[in-house]
């Protein structure tokens, strides 16, 4: 299914919900039956898809499809696309649109298995109907400097222990940084995404063939681990991120796209900006906006006014309102 033709899909799909709400408005009976029939054969149409992006979208703005019978279909088709970043986002949606017929716990369960200290901490800031404290033992198990800091300073210690006893929090608190000094001793190691996929013996072997592979979500965790690593001055690391980016770029995939700008040091953030606003979504055109450091979300705004989506048009606009407030 080509991208016009998921449109006129959900074009289909936003009628059959209005038609639903109506019919539950009017205890229609029969018009309920006939179009939650209706929403479902969409739903599986989608789901056979294995589109992501697909799934998602439909999943965020049909709010019918928050029914028992229609969303574990949905949510079957995210799992087994087997991209962790994409089913991060699916959860990361569905809470923030409240939808209540997910099931959270399998969605973090593959999130904390996945090891993914990054998807662990934007789980615990990000998604509330997640378990914190399971997410908390999660980046404790899978260890890794930089986002250990970054939960410890930006989710708190106590994040996933609120309801415990005080003696229970500090054994926490002892937990985390314990860790932390670990990794910060042990120094440097490769990715468990990148070593459980990857043989090369040097980091330049490593780095040759997971450019040549060519996944979205490896040439991420590899270039952002990897400028890490080196402590890299940033014109240094600029130039060295710079084939991983156009390797990124050449993907087409935008939510790795995305995230490659969001989470790379040194990455080329108007040639992110360029490659989102090329897709014409609006979504990831707010996200770079509102979470990629250094993007300019004025542009932003103007190029999604354009795609007519008036949700991301308020939630750009009330994220430079707030920029500004704090400013000031």
């Amino acid at each position: 299914m080509k991208q016009s033709a998921f449109e006129a899909f959900l074009h289909d799909a936003l009628e059959c919900d209005v038609l639903i709400k109506r019919a539950r408005r009017e205890r229609n009976i029969e018009l309920l039956k006939e179009q939650q029939s209706k929403l479902l054969g969409l739903a599986q149409t989608v789901a056979r898809s294995k589109n992501p992006y697909y799934i998602c979208d439909f999943a965020e703005y049909v709010d019918s499809a928050d029914s028992p019978l229609v969303m574990p279909i949905l949510q079957k088709a995210m799992e087994e696309t087997g991209d962790i970043v994409h089913i991060y986002e699916f959860a990361f949606l569905m809470a923030d649109c409240e939808r209540t017929a997910v099931d959270y716990e399998s969605l973090q369960n593959l999130i904390i298995e996945s090891e993914d200290p990054k998807l662990i901490c934007y789980s615990a800031e990000y998604v509330p109907t997640f378990d914190q404290k399971a997410l908390a033992q999660g980046m404790i198990r899978c260890g890794n400097e930089k986002w250990l800091t970054h939960y410890i300073e930006s989710v708190g210690f106590y994040a996933g222990v609120q309801n415990e006893s005080e003696q229970e929090r500090e054994n926490q608190k002892s937990a985390l940084v314990a860790k932390l000094l670990f990794e910060q001793e042990r120094g440097y190691k490769i990715p468990k995404q990148i070593s459980d996929n990857y043989e090369g013996g040097t980091i330049i072997g490593i780095a040759h063939n997971v450019l040549s592979a060519g996944v979205p979500y490896h040439i991420n965790t590899f270039a952002e681990n990897d400028a890490e690593l080196y402590g890299l001055t940033p014109e240094v690391q600029a130039e060295f991120i710079r084939p991983f980016e156009e390797a990124m770029i050449s993907t087409g995939d935008i939510l790795h796209i995305y995230e490659f700008g969001a989470s790379v040091p040194g990455a080329d953030i108007r040639m992110i900006e360029d490659a989102v606003i090329e897709s014409g979504m609006a979504k990831y055109m707010y996200y770079v906006g509102a979470y990629v450091p250094g993007a300019d979300a004025e542009r932003m705004l103007e190029e999604i006014k354009k795609t007519g989506n008036k949700k991301y048009v308020q939630k750009m606009e009330e994220h430079i309102t707030e920029i500004k407030k704090e400013k000031k």
